[in-house]
């Protein structure tokens, strides 16, 4: 078994790295209010990818309820269910042979999932994949990340995939590669408080290092349940214009932007875009 491709799309590079073939994914966003649902023809004309295929949709439901009122908790699930039942009847009407996968945050948070998709299986419509999201200075230690898998992929007999994760490098500032005043970035996700509390040292030691922790955990989830991950984002390095969000998206948000890049300490190539050891790591790993 071994990671079978890396995919680069869209211009600014989304790297694929997984053990079942997908080459792309359609989101299907889902709101409390609303149902956005993108059909895969249009999404394939505005990307500018005619001849790419759909082989995994991702409906992402980043969502948790925090209630002790039985009565509140069973409507708000019974709410979610509807929104997400909606979305997988959607995407099965564009092609039913393309599997689903729903995807939580908090990704060493077990309580959540087990709680989440205990509601939602009970109300909902059938899907493919557990797709769980995994930054270790936000969501726990690997121990966490590890249990969660393995029970989760125990008690519902789904195939999981981590739909993101991330490691940092190095904490050196990279301001003067984006070339924006203080008032205009945001700066790193990766705070110093939070750093504290991660396994590995955010160093690209650290990183390869907490790489190959990782991918031994997910290949060696229980029943062979852990079928990949998605790194993100392992181009996204901090060039002048490389920001969040477009200034269409900033000026529908009323966010006065441009924000600049959260995430350039957590790529795959470091300031100047050279490659680091992780990379090499994900590339030769085997089972």
């Amino acid at each position: 078994m071994h990671f079978s491709t890396i995919k680069f799309t869209f211009g600014t590079v989304l790297l694929i790295i997984s053990f079942v073939k997908i080459a792309r994914i359609l989101a299907i966003f889902l709101s409390s209010s609303r149902l956005v649902f993108i059909p895969s023809t249009s999404v394939t004309v505005k990307t500018g990818m005619e001849n790419a295929s759909q082989n995994l949709i991702n409906l992402e439901k980043k969502i948790s309820i925090a209630s002790d009122d039985l009565a509140e908790t069973t409507a708000k699930y019974d709410n979610i269910a509807k929104f997400v039942n909606a979305g997988i009847r959607a995407c099965r009407k564009v092609n039913a042979d393309i599997p689903i996968m729903i995807h939580l945050d908090n990704g060493g948070n077990n309580e959540l999932y087990v709680r989440w998709f205990t509601n939602f299986i009970e109300r909902g419509e059938e899907f493919e994949y557990i797709g769980l999201s995994y930054y270790p200075f936000w969501h726990g230690s690997l121990d966490q990340l590890e249990f969660n898998m393995n029970d989760i992929a125990k008690r519902f007999n789904k195939d999981l995939i981590i739909a993101e994760v991330s490691m940092g490098f190095t904490m050196d500032s990279y301001q003067e590669y984006e070339k924006l005043a203080d008032s205009e970035r945001k700066g790193y996700a990766t705070k110093p408080e939070l750093v504290e509390k991660i396994d590995y040292p955010m160093t690209i030691e650290g990183q390869a290092d907490f790489t190959k922790d990782f991918l031994n955990r997910v290949a060696n989830v229980v029943d062979d349940h852990g079928k990949g991950f998605f790194w993100w984002e392992p181009a996204w390095i901090p060039v002048p214009g490389s920001g969040w969000a477009t200034p269409a998206s900033l000026k529908y948000m009323n966010d006065p932007g441009p924000c600049g890049n959260e995430w350039a300490n957590q790529a795959l190539f470091d300031y100047d875009g050279n490659v680091l050891p992780a990379l090499d790591v994900i590339k030769n790993f085997k089972k």
